[in-house]
């Protein structure tokens, strides 16, 4: 069963230039449902690398996918955790 996100969680963007300058781009957080031993206290797990997430969730797994794109950009985060 899938539930819509919109029924839990309200997202205000700010349309200011200045917003995109003071944003700390060092962590993102992604939400998945494919499960990893490593989570710590089975709710998330911290990754630095393309390589690492793919090692942990496998290269075909969405997550890794997403992971992907935060990781090729040219501000990409410093880590990503995964919960």
């Amino acid at each position: 069963m899938s539930l819509s996100i919109d029924r839990f969680l309200t997202v205000r963007l700010l349309d200011t230039p200045s917003a995109v300058q003071t944003q700390d781009q060092s962590l993102a957080i992604y939400v998945t449902d494919q499960y990893s031993d490593q989570f710590i206290d089975a709710l998330y797990l911290d990754v630095s690398s393309q390589s690492e997430a793919e090692s942990i969730f496998g290269t075909a797994a969405e997550i890794c996918k997403a992971t992907a794109m935060a990781f090729s950009h040219p501000m990409k985060p410093r880590s990503i955790r995964a919960g």
